[in-house]
């Protein structure tokens, strides 16, 4: 498995579309009194497996400087991972992380987020960050084995029923 530095330009504004499956969510339990408030995420087994999706683009036109990556196997582009400085906290935040369906479960993420790890340590960054969310239970695991940890999340960044919806915004990081 070989990780390539890519030209973002030959990419920017290419469609991704992201598809996949879970047996589990993680339901967001949210507490609060005068004294203590938060939320807890509690995974839970879905009745019937669901499929979810979404698009998006590479190369934003509201990323500054986004670099992107290619892992390649076989001499194929197997995922893509693009990442982008934020230097007003020193933070190096992973904007999007896709791998091919064929490529699933064969540990191209688990590369390319080692490859962001050093990245933002060669730059003396502090921290590696992402979202994702809350029905996404096969990227989570994926990022909980390579040693994220929960930084917080937004319970109505889609809509006011995301909660019901079992689809909320995680934040996710790495502290290095």
């Amino acid at each position: 498995m070989e990780i390539c530095e890519l030209d973002i330009a030959a990419y920017r504004g290419k469609a991704i579309k992201v598809q996949y499956t879970t047996s589990y969510v993680y339901e967001a339990v949210v507490s609060q009194d005068a004294a203590c408030f938060g939320v807890m995420f509690q995974r839970t087994a879905l009745p019937k497996p669901l499929s979810c999706g979404f698009d998006d683009v590479w190369g934003s036109e509201w990323l500054k400087q986004p670099e992107l990556y290619g892992v390649c196997v076989d001499g194929q582009i197997a995922g893509l991972l693009e990442i982008c400085m934020e230097n007003w906290t020193q933070r190096l935040r992973i904007t999007n992380l896709f791998i091919e369906p064929a490529y699933r479960g064969r540990g191209c993420a688990t590369r390319l987020l080692e490859h962001a790890r050093q990245l933002a340590m060669q730059r003396d960054i502090r921290c590696v960050l992402l979202e994702t969310q809350s029905c996404n239970d096969p990227a989570i695991q994926c990022y909980l084995r390579s040693g994220f940890v929960f930084l917080g999340c937004d319970l109505s960044v889609a809509s006011n029923q995301d909660i019901q919806r079992k689809n909320v915004r995680i934040e996710m990081g790495c502290y290095l």
